[in-house]
């Protein structure tokens, strides 16, 4: 039975140990059959892991397959020798564990790991039904020369089923952005625009919102429909006209980070302090939009219909990407060299004015605790908590761009890594099929993923924000029932 400490209003902190080790140490003889078999999965599977590493890195023949199970092997030993270590650590402080940043790094990675192997074997399973597929395509294969529409038609949508299970994982990813953003966007228009008090941050924000919206209910339908048709695509005029609207809301989004930034730098580190007003606010954004347009000409006007060889030399299919007329040409070249150095700049400038808010805002507090700590005026005192609190909103609201911002850009650089591999590379990127073809397309559409979580980072960070969205779904929820 457990001692309780003699009753008492006030206990010491050597009480306080003592009583939690003597919980703690009734746990931990509960868990001694959890800490018995993750004790014996270290063991065995960090020898197992280390054999198979070796054996599939030295003996085995290059295939895919080798590729899926030496990751797998690599995650697996990750989880060996620091999950599992870290597991064994909470059961022995499930009563005094005072690590809460450690605790979100190692769920997050736990998460991670999970997810990761669920998706290999997932890549796994489909790879060897497209292989399947392939050998019974190429034993389909007529050997005459000439083939019908309807034939070639037929074959296509042969190529088309195929390249649809490899696209399993990005069809999955697109529609959960769909989804959320479509709600989640929503949301923070009708929150921001009804019940937020009207700022210049206000503007960015809901100018953001209903960019993101767009993506969720009108550009995200057309990755889906380019998925569905990487074989016999036909439209291009409407690929010219997606592409340039992909290309303008990825600009709009990365400038209105970098315009927040500013103005967030300058409301800080400008001597007298310079904040925008809403008037400069909406010009801004208009200004935003103006130059986003212009610069998404050129690239919406490189896009059309490209040709893609099939395993049949003779027949050819079409999809949606920059046009035969324009692969390899300069402007193209040219093109792609303008929008990396446009979002190269972006980022270290977005960066490089929260970095300087950031020191200016510890030097700040630490002046401010100084003056606490030396000030000998009863309202002099007073005065700096009123200070310090007014500034409270200014810092959480730039905390929470600042996050917005390094998502925007981490999501960004898969995309912008394809494009550059579909720029340098052209012949390689026309030859891709099956898994390489499926995480190209992936990445290709990690830009996408802030449209979806921007909401997710108002919520969790603006206090306010949660509250009334909290609000407006009790009053939406208390109207249906009545």
């Amino acid at each position: 039975m457990t001692t309780n400490p003699t009753i008492s209003p006030n206990y010491t902190l050597e009480e306080i140990k003592e009583y939690l080790s003597v919980l703690q140490h009734e746990s931990t003889l509960t868990f001694i059959p959890a800490l018995i078999y993750l004790s014996l999965l270290i063991v065995v599977g960090s020898i197992g892991n280390c054999l198979v590493l070796i054996i599939y890195f030295t003996r085995m023949t290059k295939k895919s397959m080798r590729i899926f199970i030496v990751s797998l092997a690599l995650v697996d030993l990750f989880i060996n020798i620091v999950l599992i270590p870290g597991e064994m650590y909470n059961m022995f402080h499930v009563w005094d564990f005072e690590y809460p940043n450690l605790c979100k790094i190692r769920r997050f990675l736990n998460s991670a790991s999970s997810m990761f192997s669920v998706l290999v074997l997932v890549a796994i399973a489909i790879t060897s039904l497209v292989c399947q597929l392939n050998k019974a395509l190429s034993m389909n294969i007529a050997v005459s020369k000439n083939y019908t529409p309807e034939e070639i038609q037929e074959y296509l949508s042969i190529l088309q089923h195929q390249s649809t299970l490899a696209f399993i994982p990005t069809l999955v990813y697109l529609s959960v952005l769909l989804v959320v953003g479509s709600a989640g966007n929503c949301l923070v228009l009708v929150v921001y625009c009804t019940k937020m008090t009207r700022k210049p941050i206000r503007i960015f924000i809901i100018s953001m919102a209903v960019v993101d919206l767009f993506i969720n209910i009108i550009l995200i339908p057309g990755e889906l429909y380019d998925m569905f048709h990487v074989w016999d695509f036909d439209l291009p005029i409407l690929c010219k006209i997606r592409r340039f609207l992909n290309c303008v809301t990825i600009m709009f989004s990365i400038l209105v980070l970098v315009a927040i930034a500013i103005t967030r730098y300058r409301a800080v580190c400008c001597s007298p302090v310079k904040f925008v007003s809403i008037k400069q606010a909406l010009i801004i954004c208009v200004l935003i939009s103006t130059i986003s347009i212009i610069l998404s000409i050129n690239y919406g006007l490189l896009n059309g219909r490209q040709t893609k060889k099939t395993p049949n030399p003779q027949i050819f299919g079409h999809f949606c990407d920059i046009d035969d007329r324009y692969i390899g040409s300069k402007r193209f070249m040219v093109g792609t060299g303008i929008f990396v150095v446009f979002v190269l700049a972006s980022t270290i400038s977005s960066l490089a004015s929260y970095a300087v808010i950031w020191c200016k805002v510890t030097k700040h507090n630490g002046v401010m605790n100084w003056k606490a700590r030396f000030l000998s005026s009863e309202k002099e005192q007073k005065s700096i908590p009123i200070q310090m609190k007014t500034k409270t909103s200014f810092r959480q609201t730039t905390r929470m761009m600042l996050t917005i911002s390094v998502t925007c850009f981490v999501a960004g650089y898969p995309f912008l890594g394809a494009q550059i591999y579909k720029t340098v590379n052209p012949e390689g990127y026309a030859v891709l099929e099956g898994v390489p073809l499926a995480m190209y397309h992936l990445f290709y559409r990690s830009y996408l993923l802030n449209s979806a979580v921007n909401p997710i980072i108002y919520i969790l960070m603006d206090r306010t924000f949660r509250k009334e969205c909290w609000t407006l779904l009790k009053n939406t929820w208390k109207c249906n029932i009545r």
